[in-house]
């Protein structure tokens, strides 16, 4: 869903191609959201509270209006900043509260790029910016199906966004999250909670070649047991839900990921295990 006006500026000028016009009509506000992330992600939070644009809040009206002068702190509450800037739409009301939302894809989309590029590319130079390093790296390994590259990526990516606080508050499903967010801001075609017949699938990710279907599954350590234990129950799961039966004419290609977001040190004293694990193609003849 568009709003109309954006839909009026593409047709005023189609030459343009598809604009965030949204954004555009609204540099300001943007700007200062970015100044709050810029404070925001260098604490301890990190950035993992930003990561689903699917939300529904449910606040009292005073909320949206806090007293605090600044509203580029980090002690700023995230959902006034967005209400200020325009992000927020009025989505029902119950009892007291009124639930608020992200109205539409266009400004989901913003929101998502917005969040990333602060994250991300804030203090990097302009050659070393996120989607130039990383998008050649990752269009060839996800179109040479080099599963292990793709782990390595995904693992790059994890350490490069997530701070060492936020990363032990990872959950399976902030973790499928992550990862659509960041391929989405890489212009990659995904989608989470993939609805089936039988269930649904965590993530797709298309390429020109290949569809792929992951599930995440979340551990508790980096003990083998453990992984090999949900690597097989995430394959009994994509296999028995047909998650990887899709009418497509690329080749699907099912993955299951162990992640884990290992809070302390082990017994040995390594460090903690966080990032994929495991990350391995489903065989359909098992």
């Amino acid at each position: 869903m568009f709003n109309p006006w954006s839909i009026i500026s593409f047709l005023r000028k189609p030459y343009a191609g598809y604009l965030s016009y949204w954004s555009l009509s609204s540099s300001g506000a943007t700007q200062v959201f970015c100044d709050f992330l810029k404070n925001k992600i260098k604490s301890a939070d990190g950035i993992t509270e930003y990561l689903n644009p699917d939300f529904d809040i449910l606040v009292r009206e005073k909320d949206l209006h806090p007293p605090l002068d600044d509203i580029t702190s980090n002690k700023y509450p995230l959902v006034a900043v967005l209400y200020q800037c325009g992000y927020l739409t009025y989505k029902s009301r119950k009892y007291n509260g009124i639930y608020v939302g992200l109205p539409n894809e266009e400004v989901k989309k913003d929101f998502i790029n917005t969040v990333l590029d602060v994250a991300l590319n804030s203090n990097k130079e302009p050659d070393q910016q996120f989607e130039l390093v990383y998008a050649e790296k990752t269009a060839k390994a996800l179109l040479n199906k080099d599963i292990a590259q793709i782990k390595r990526i995904f693992n790059e990516y994890f350490n490069e966004l997530l701070t060492f606080q936020s990363s032990v508050d990872m959950t399976e499903s902030l973790y499928r999250d992550f990862y659509y967010d960041v391929l989405w801001f890489l212009n990659y075609k995904v989608n989470r909670e993939v609805q089936t017949a039988l269930g649904r699938c965590d993530l797709t990710v298309e390429n020109e070649k290949y569809l792929y279907v992951i599930e995440f599954k979340l551990a508790a350590s980096d003990n083998e047991n453990e992984i090999q234990r949900l690597l097989e129950t995430g394959r009994a799961q994509i296999i028995n839900r047909d998650y990887h039966v899709r009418v497509t004419d690329k080749e699907v290609v099912p993955l299951i990921a162990v992640c884990c977001s290992q809070r302390t040190k082990d017994a040995a004293g390594s460090k903690p295990a966080r990032g994929v694990l495991a990350l391995e193609e489903v065989g359909m003849d098992k």
